[in-house]
């Protein structure tokens, strides 16, 4: 619904690729219907088989039940990622130029990466929300999100 505070999908499969490689993590994608292209690109990049479907497919206490149950979370500013805070997962929230500054949940287990210039985007109007390039957005590099991971797991002692 709100595809102006998604992480490029790009970045995403790099990310995903490096945490594969560096810690065996395999990702587990949530999403509404309409947003299988994310899972058919990391599935195109990934063995196929080191991606988990769940877009479309889970109700939100299953998406709670299966995300309680994760290593860590890398969620854009969504239902899913105030979900994955509050069941504990540690959780890396990309931020485009949304204020939220905090999120439910323990704080040592949540990172916050954002880069923005611009006012939130929900206080501009319409029109430009839906043209913009999402600059804050693309400034966030993979390198950046798997350092913050690496933080998560080194702080809390994640195995």
């Amino acid at each position: 619904q709100h595809s102006f505070k998604q992480w490029p999908i790009e970045l995403l499969v790099k990310t995903c690729k490096l945490l594969l490689k560096d810690y065996g993590l395999i990702p587990v994608v949530f999403g509404v219907k309409g947003q299988e292209h994310t899972v058919e690109m990391l599935k195109s990049e990934l063995p196929s088989s080191s991606v988990i479907d769940l877009v479309g497919k889970t109700s939100p206490s299953e998406a709670a039940s299966v995300i309680s149950q994760c290593s860590i979370c890398i969620a854009n500013d969504s239902g899913l990622m105030h979900l994955s805070a509050a069941v504990g997962t540690p959780t890396v929230f990309l931020c485009s130029v949304t204020d939220l500054t905090w999120v439910y949940g323990n704080k040592k287990n949540c990172r916050i990466i954002r880069h923005s210039d611009c006012q939130p985007c929900y206080a501009i109007n319409r029109h430009l929300v839906h043209s913009c390039s999402r600059p804050c957005l693309s400034a966030i590099q993979p390198e950046t999100v798997v350092m913050a991971v690496d933080d998560l797991m080194n702080t809390i002692d994640i195995k």
